[in-house]
Formats: structure tokens, C-alpha cells, sequence
């Protein structure tokens, strides 16, 4: 059909474009899911090593208390110390890691919005293209149904014929605009031409 080479080529390249995106969406979801994962790891581990961080002062405390009577030495002090330091150390590389984690994870969930929102521009593009093409071949259709009712027509009822066929294009017409309008049910237009139009 005439001038519909370049909006074929046009829709194609931006099926193309939804597929990628598509697929980029997919990727970033299974990188979501793992660093969603590996939070729940690493707070797990900052749970413990907190609950280590308590234990480890208690006991330190009760080192200070034996430590003042006499009971124990310097070096066992030191020693709880040292353990408390460790403790904290732990504690504070594993909340470290969580919010390096956490960060990536925001990052992640803010590329896929770019993404879906990149995806919904491209469809959006599609489908004005699809109506574009689909009301062409309409209107070529309708235009060459017209001229047949004409040139079949008596003389006598011509002009009857040809005000019945042009309201039938203009309401035909007019329902079409209506339903790009519809996005739900102009969606299932553009998915029913994707798979039968571009097919056939």
C-alpha cells in the first residue's frame, strides 16, 4: 500500500526497541532479587553479630568487676577488651556492607523506573504508529468501497448511496478515533495487529 513502507519500518524498529527495553527490565529485576537477597544475608549476619556484640560486653563488664577484686589480670582484661573491639568492629563492617547493599538496591529499583518509563514512551510511539497505519488502510479501504457503491449505483439513488456510504466513513471514522482515545481496548487493537497484521 502506498507510504506504508516507511511506518512498517518504523513500527518494526520500535517493536524492536520495546523488546530490548524489555529485556533490560528483566535484567534489572534478577539484579534486584539478588541484592535483595544478599540483604537479607547480610542483616541476618548483623543480627548475630550484634547479639556476639552483647555477650562480648557483659562479659567484659563482669571481666572489670573480677579485674577490680583482684581475681584476674591485666592480660585478661586486655584480652575482653580486645574481644568488645573486635565485636563492634564486626557489627560495624556488617552495617557498612548493608547500606553499600542498600544503596544498590535503590539504585536498581530507580533504573527500573527510567526503564518502564522509557518502555511506556516507546509504546506509546507504537501504538500512535499503529492507529496512524491501521486508519490508513481504513480509510483506503472505506475510500474504495465508496467509489464502488458510487460507480454501482443507479443514477437515480446515486446521491442517495453517496451520502449513506460517506455517513458510514465519517461514524467509521469517528469510532476509530474514539477507541485510540480508550487505552485499555486501543491496547488490545494494537496487541491483535502485532501478532495478525505484521504476521500476515
Amino acid at each position: 500500500m502506498f507510504g506504508s513502507k516507511p511506518k512498517e519500518d518504523s513500527i518494526l524498529n520500535l517493536m524492536e526497541r520495546e523488546k530490548q527495553i524489555l529485556q533490560q527490565i528483566s535484567a534489572v529485576e534478577a539484579l534486584i532479587a539478588s541484592v535483595d537477597s544478599v540483604g537479607v544475608a547480610i542483616k541476618a549476619k548483623i543480627e548475630k553479630s550484634v547479639a556476639d556484640l552483647v555477650v562480648s560486653e557483659c562479659r567484659f563488664k563482669e571481666t572489670v568487676k573480677d579485674f577490680a577484686t583482684g581475681s584476674v589480670d591485666d592480660d585478661v582484661l586486655l584480652s575482653g577488651k580486645e574481644d568488645v573491639k573486635n565485636s563492634k568492629a564486626i557489627v560495624d563492617t556488617y552495617q557498612e556492607a548493608f547500606d553499600s547493599n542498600k544503596g544498590r538496591f535503590f539504585q536498581l529499583q530507580n533504573q527500573k523506573k527510567e526503564l518502564l518509563a522509557n518502555l511506556g514512551s516507546v509504546r506509546s510511539v507504537l501504538w500512535q504508529d499503529i492507529l496512524t497505519r491501521e486508519t490508513e488502510k481504513l480509510r483506503h479501504q472505506l475510500r474504495r468501497t465508496y467509489v464502488a457503491f458510487v460507480l454501482h449505483a443507479e443514477n437515480r439513488d446515486g446521491n442517495t448511496i453517496n451520502a449513506s456510504v460517506r455517513g458510514f466513513f465519517t461514524q467509521f471514522y469517528d469510532e476509530l478515533m474514539c477507541l485510540a482515545q480508550d487505552k485499555p481496548a486501543f491496547n488490545q487493537l494494537a496487541d491483535v495487529v502485532l501478532s495478525d497484521r505484521l504476521k500476515g
